[in-house]
């Protein structure tokens, strides 16, 4: 099997989770249920690409191993030595092969999550300003009323003034 066999595969799963990942965290964020429900179903669809491609790995490793037995069953114990060295290096570079995807995997997912994490931090900051704006027009109007009430009670006590005043002139005449 060589690299480009399992890139497609693998890619394929990559890009699978990653719509999975941002259905999820839309749905989560809009509170739609069908969305967030459609990227568990990616999410699912991924796993079970994995799975074929490991299952398909697993008997692709059975056979070469089955095929691997038979031939060495054949050949003088010279070349069943030359051949183990061969599976041995197939085996190593199978190994390093899953590692350096497993790395690849695990780069995707973190960066995933790190996307996901600033989505929400970003959808956070929005509410906050929205809040701050709105707090902001309430104490504008807050004191926009302030001002109008203290207004009609200067005024009124401009009328108790004259009230006074006036009572006054005519509590002096009498």
């Amino acid at each position: 099997m060589t690299d480009d066999d399992l890139s497609t595969p693998s890619l394929n799963g990559a890009l699978e989770r990653l719509k999975g990942g941002v259905k999820r965290v839309a749905g989560a964020a809009l509170g739609d249920e069908q969305l967030r429900h459609e990227g568990e179903l990616h999410d699912e669809k991924a796993d079970a690409m994995a799975e074929a491609r490991q299952a398909d790995a697993d008997a692709e490793r059975r056979q070469r191993e089955a095929d691997a037995d038979r031939r060495a069953a054949e050949l003088t114990a010279e070349q069943r030595e030359l051949l183990a060295e061969e599976v041995e290096d197939q085996h190593l570079e199978r190994i390093e092969h899953v590692r350096d995807a497993s790395e690849v995997e695990i780069d995707a997912r973190h960066d995933r999550r790190l996307e996901a994490t600033d989505e929400a931090l970003r959808a956070e900051e929005a509410h906050v300003a929205v809040e701050k704006a709105r707090a902001a027009q309430e104490r504008s109007r807050e004191q926009r009323d302030l001002g109008a009430v203290e207004g009609e009670a200067e005024a009124a006590r401009r009328r108790a003034s004259h009230a006074d005043e006036a009572l006054q002139e005519l509590t002096d005449e009498t």
